[in-house]
């Protein structure tokens, strides 16, 4: 028997059947589009049909679209033209196009629905004994996606190092996943960006008679930044004293709060660079070496001075506003953080080296870093055996 192949069916297509008046309405009315005013150009035409076949006639990549589709939007509501818009949407779609919010109409919802504007985004890990911290910033490119800019800056030395570039909204989120994620122990908040602008141009003038590949790097970044965001012009914990304040604050830090302070493991490895720590320690050393003989009380007295004297010309003016500062950012890092008491400790902190500018170091924040530097000091250097300082020295200066 004989079997007969069935015949696939083909799918049925609608072509909407115009007249000669018509066609000619829509290809005069596409060649007007460019030049053309989107309400007048739309006035002209009277037919839902012909208003969708002119949509499908537009060209997707053209600046001029979007005015005339929403003003065709705002003319027609039939179901015709609502297709053309979901047509033209997909087509934008799949060029990669941001369709610009073109919606169809509901009962809630506009034809057109606003395009939500793109914020700068900005997070920024903790200030490390060197003054350096990681910085993540992405500003809102137009039409669309970010331009983004990831850094290792120092409050010292600069811009340390710097990268930037355009990224879609999809890879943007994805390198700021990354960045938060980039080591274990990293503790990143997000901060505004006036905030973070402030620090990156900071850290950009303090490089500017070194300049290096990081400051270079910046520069073009630097551009698009400030077209966009004003630096603030003050310490961002500023704006939340009265978050942080309270009538049980001194007016200095006792000692016990500074050493809670220091403890917290964002600090716990502040210290002053053992490399400015040399000379004191060279001098402690002869002082030791020195045949007079001295009682203990003595000798701590002589340490102390030498001491206050290292303080002295280290902690110049502004050495001291650069400490004052690092303390002001991790009072705003310790508030984002919901880390409110720290915060508190943090500003009294800094609070305590601007008041006392033209005191002595003595029972301060700095005074406690220097003695907690050099027990560290010893300490390494007592096992490595680099240089053998005896234990009664390390008792003279606790």
């Amino acid at each position: 028997m004989q079997r007969h192949k069935q015949s696939k069916k083909k799918p049925v297509t609608h072509v909407q059947t115009l007249t000669p008046d018509q066609k000619n309405l829509v290809e005069k009315t596409l060649s007007e589009a460019p030049h053309a005013d989107p309400s007048e150009w739309a006035d002209r035409i009277a037919d839902p049909a012909v208003a969708a076949l002119i949509l499908d006639g537009l060209p997707i990549s053209e600046g001029f679209t979007v005015p005339l589709v929403q003003a065709i939007a705002a003319r027609f509501q039939q179901k015709p033209v609502q297709k053309a818009i979901r047509r033209m949407v997909f087509r934008m779609r799949q060029k990669g196009i941001d369709p610009l919010g073109i919606e169809l109409k509901t009962v809630d919802q506009p034809l057109l629905k606003p395009t939500e504007k793109e914020q700068a985004r900005a997070f920024m890990g903790p200030i490390d004994a060197q003054g350096t911290r990681p910085v993540f910033m992405a500003i809102p490119l137009a039409p669309q996606g970010f331009e983004v800019g990831i850094g290792v800056v120092s409050d010292e030395e600069g811009i340390l190092h710097f990268l930037s570039g355009a990224y879609s909204k999809k890879n943007m989120t994805e390198m700021r996943r990354r960045f938060l994620e980039s080591a274990e122990d990293a503790v990143f908040a997000e901060v505004t960006p006036p905030h973070a602008a402030r620090v990156l141009e900071k850290a950009y003038s303090a490089g500017r008679e070194n300049p290096n590949e990081g400051a270079e790097a910046y520069v073009a970044f630097r551009t698009l930044l400030l077209s966009q965001v004003s630096p603030l012009d003050h310490p961002a914990i500023n704006d939340h004293r009265s978050e942080i304040e309270s009538e049980g604050m001194g007016p200095r830090l006792t000692r016990s709060q500074i050493e809670k302070l220091l403890d917290h493991p964002l600090l716990i490895t502040w210290t002053i660079d053992p490399d400015h720590l040399k000379p004191l320690l060279e001098e402690i050393a002869q002082l030791q070496e020195s045949p007079l003989v001295l009682s203990t009380t003595q000798q701590t007295d002589r340490v102390r001075g030498l001491e206050r004297h290292w303080a002295e010309t280290h902690f110049a003016d502004s050495r001291k506003a650069l400490f004052q500062e690092r303390f002001e950012e991790m009072a705003y890092l310790f508030l984002k953080r919901q880390e409110t008491e720290y915060a508190r400790l943090s500003l009294m902190a800094a609070e305590d080296i601007a008041h006392r500018a033209e005191a002595s170091m003595d029972e301060t924040v700095l005074d406690f870093l220097l003695e907690r530097s050099l027990k560290g000091l010893l300490k390494a250097r007592r096992e490595s055996k680099a240089h053998g300082l005896d234990t009664r020295e390390e008792r003279i200066i606790a």
